[in-house]
């Protein structure tokens, strides 16, 4: 809309470039109230402890306001990132797990039992070296 209004004023057209232009700032407008209207929805959950399971069926997280079981057949991949492991749903979709609190010990069979259900895509070794990096 920015674009189409530009082009109108550089071409002569007063109506087309104040129509583009009122209509770049509403779309800049919706976009930011969509924004904030979806953080205020989901503030409510931030700042909550959760429980994370790792078992059989699948990752499990249990909240104040919130529970959910995402089962083993649903989850892509995990991707370990920097004190998290990210589990990949689809394309779109992941749920990031802070992993950080874990002793060592407790880190290295959660990786080595995500390696044996092939999630990882990588070894439980170096997958303990990037989520655990050195300081």
């Amino acid at each position: 809309m920015a674009l189409l209004a530009l082009v109108g004023w550089c071409g002569g057209d007063a109506a087309g470039a104040v129509v583009g232009g009122a209509g770049a700032v509403a779309f800049a407008l919706v976009a930011w109230w969509a924004d904030l209207r979806l953080v205020s929805i989901n503030w409510k959950l931030y700042g909550r402890p959760v429980v994370w399971t790792v078992g059989d069926d699948g990752v499990r997280y249990d909240g104040e306001l919130m529970d959910c079981l995402v089962r083993w057949p649903a989850v892509e991949r995990v991707e370990p990132v920097p004190y998290h492991l990210i589990f990949r749903i689809g394309r779109h979709q992941a749920i990031p797990a802070r992993i950080d609190g874990l002793e060592a010990g407790q880190r290295d069979e959660l990786l080595a039992f995500l390696h044996a259900r092939g999630l990882l895509g990588q070894s439980a070794e170096n997958a303990a070296r990037r989520v655990a990096p050195a300081r």
